[in-house]
């Protein structure tokens, strides 16, 4: 099991953003988060990847309990087995798109030996020619992608993405699917927060977010949810 959440709930102050969530994921999962926006989607990958403690409730990563790790511990953890594609990109300004991409791996000690996936990971998602642009350089969308090639490239256990494909042309969004979704192939897990149909129709299971807590939405029924999420939205 490569991730495990028992009973997870998020408050801040008096507001309970979470209640009670449990799920799993296994090797070669997938599964879709829908919501309109502020339903806690973005809050519960924060939870999962463990950039942020539960209120109440356990997170196992890799069938350890992160509840008591230190920092130090949980940022090993992080680097080693878990890459995060945020909504903002959060790429480091002054560094080159090449830089960003390769950043984890320098912290890891491992800039040489990635180096040859980062060129493929920044070839498809057609960013070769963009390698020493800075952020300022990039359109949202090109930033989008060089933060999904950051998270793909040290091969974590767990991939975690929120509206990856947003604002990006549906060329460039079917690529981006195609690569998330053939890392669960490869036998990684992915949880992705979308408003994209296509992209959560793809997934193995998918849940929607309602008043704090996970409903698990039948396929057929996603096409519909999804008209609901964007006029909520």
């Amino acid at each position: 099991m490569i991730l495990e959440a028992s009973n997870v709930t998020k408050r801040y102050g008096a507001q309970t953003i979470l209640q009670s969530l449990s799920l799993q994921l296994d090797r070669g999962q997938s599964l879709a988060l829908l919501g309109p926006s502020g339903s806690g989607k973005t809050t519960l990958l924060s939870l999962l990847g463990l950039l942020m403690a539960p209120s109440s409730g356990e997170i196992r990563l890799l069938g350890q309990l992160t509840g008591n790790l230190k920092d130090s511990d949980l940022s090993l953890l992080r680097n080693r087995h878990i890459g995060i594609v945020f909504q903002s990109a959060q790429l480091i300004g002054p560094l080159t798109v090449w830089e960003n991409v390769l950043l984890p791996a320098h912290l890891a000690g491992k800039s040489e030996e990635k180096r040859s996936r980062a060129g493929e990971l920044l070839e498809s998602l057609r960013l070769s020619g963009r390698i020493n642009h800075r952020p300022h350089q990039l359109s949202y969308g090109q930033k989008r992608r060089v933060a999904l090639a950051r998270a793909l490239l040290m091969e974590p256990s767990l991939l975690l993405a929120d509206e990856p494909t947003n604002d990006l042309d549906p060329l460039t969004a079917k690529k981006v699917t195609e690569l998330l979704l053939d890392w669960t192939q490869r036998g990684g897990a992915l949880v992705v927060a979308t408003h994209d149909r296509e992209l959560a129709r793809s997934a193995d299971r998918r849940f929607v977010i309602e008043e704090g807590r996970l409903v698990e939405a039948e396929p057929a029924k996603v096409a519909g949810k999804e008209r609901e999420e964007v006029a909520a939205s």
